[in-house]
């Protein structure tokens, strides 16, 4: 019965360090999935930063209208 006794607990153990090790790597997923969150929010935020400046820009172009001089009218 000393046998049993001695593979349940090689069992269990085995058990056991199998299931931390699959709770480490699915923990290091989440993480390098959070980075790639990260770094895509950052490259989002900088493309909308480019988009506001550009906009920016093209407000404070203005487009000059002539006008004829003896109808009044838009050329």
């Amino acid at each position: 019965m000393m046998w049993l006794s001695f593979f349940i607990g090689y069992s269990v153990g085995t058990i056991i360090c199998l299931i931390i090790m699959i709770q480490f790597l699915k923990a290091k997923e989440v993480k390098e999935l959070d980075y790639d969150i990260d770094s895509s929010i950052k490259k989002e935020m900088e493309q909308l930063k480019e988009i506001k400046n550009d906009n920016d820009i093209e407000n404070k172009t203005r487009i000059r209208i002539t006008y004829c001089k003896k109808c009044g009218k838009p050329v």
